[in-house]
């Protein structure tokens, strides 16, 4: 097991635009365009903010011209009777980052539209009630289902006190399970890069890891300060009484790590106990399958084994697939 290599963020977990409509423009707003762009400037900041979630802020005025800023003092004026789009409820209390909902009471904003509330029961509602408190004009709930999934391990973690955890395996078209990535996957824009920036943690296969180096994230992060090989040196080795899954959660969560990927490489036959595990205790929260473009003719009986009782007593729901260099990738929930 390896912490993925990521960088910290210097912003709290939030990313914010000030954004304002070109001269002439009517002004009217589409709160389903700005959410949707919280949403997407907030990925941005993937693999950044853990513990904290990651959070999108887009500020709203006619006749104002276009800045990208990353605080509300930032915007200045500008900010003064607008509108602020966020994808989650600004906090209304002082943790890693001052109180959000205190910014935008002194920004002076009109209104304030909400993606979702915050789970966090420190925060749930709190913020919300400040800014009505304040005189300002408060809408939840757009694109709600959209900003949940944004930060589906920090809401999971909350609701649970336990890490989000997916199951990650890749297959031939014929379905027998391989010991490979495919093609591009690994690079920088590949779904593999991606989840290893994304995760918090990564569990995997002994055999694996000693005849391979730890897999690391090529996505390019402007604030990321450690080299790999530094990294490298501060892996930390725990011994635990006992593997299995639920253990190495907690050691996780102990860690303050939201989001657990188990890439399933090297000898399946390894990492059986931790599927059964994951089954059995319904740990497991998410699947992804990396459908490779190869036909694989041997038995796999191993591999097979190791996955049997997994396809058996699960189902996956939402199913999505997706393109990745010459692979198809499916994500589902289980």
């Amino acid at each position: 097991m390896s912490k993925s290599q990521i960088g910290s963020g210097k912003h709290g977990g939030v990313v914010m635009i000030s954004c304002g409509a070109k001269e002439g423009d009517s002004g009217d707003k589409d709160d389903g365009f700005y959410m949707r762009r919280c949403v997407e400037l907030a990925r941005k900041a993937i693999g950044c903010t853990s513990p904290n979630p990651m959070a999108g802020c887009v500020i709203v005025k006619a006749g104002q011209p276009h800045a990208e800023v990353f605080a509300h003092r930032d915007a200045g004026d500008v900010a003064e009777n607008a509108t602020a789009y966020v994808s989650l409820e600004p906090c209304n209390h002082y943790g890693r980052t001052p109180p959000r909902s205190e910014a935008m009471v002194k920004a002076k904003l009109k209104e304030v539209v909400i993606g979702m509330i915050d789970p966090n029961p420190i925060v749930a509602s709190r913020g919300v009630q400040r800014l009505r408190d304040a005189g300002i004009d408060v809408v939840v709930g757009v694109h709600e289902e959209l900003c949940k999934r944004l930060i589906e391990a920090f809401i999971h973690k909350m609701l649970t006190g336990k890490p989000f955890v997916t199951l990650r395996y890749p297959l031939s078209v014929n379905g027998h399970p391989l010991n490979q990535l495919g093609e591009g996957v690994t690079e920088s824009g590949g779904y593999h890069s991606q989840l290893l920036q994304e995760y918090d943690a990564v569990i995997l296969s002994a055999s694996l890891t000693a005849n391979s180096p730890f897999p690391t994230s090529q996505e390019h992060d402007k604030e990321a300060t450690e080299e790999p090989e530094t990294a490298k040196k501060g892996i930390e080795t725990v011994v635990l009484d006992q593997i299995n899954l639920n253990r190495i959660l907690e050691y996780c969560k102990s860690q303050g790590l939201c989001s657990v990927l188990v890439d399933l490489r090297g000898s399946f036959v390894e990492l059986e106990a931790l599927l059964n595990d994951g089954t059995e205790q319904n740990l497991l929260q998410k699947n992804i399958v990396e459908v490779l473009p190869l036909w694989d003719e041997s038995s796999g009986e191993n591999s097979l084994t190791a996955l049997k009782s997994f396809g058996r007593r699960l189902k996956v729901n939402n199913l999505q697939p997706k393109i990745s260099g010459q692979s198809i990738v499916l994500e589902g929930y289980l």
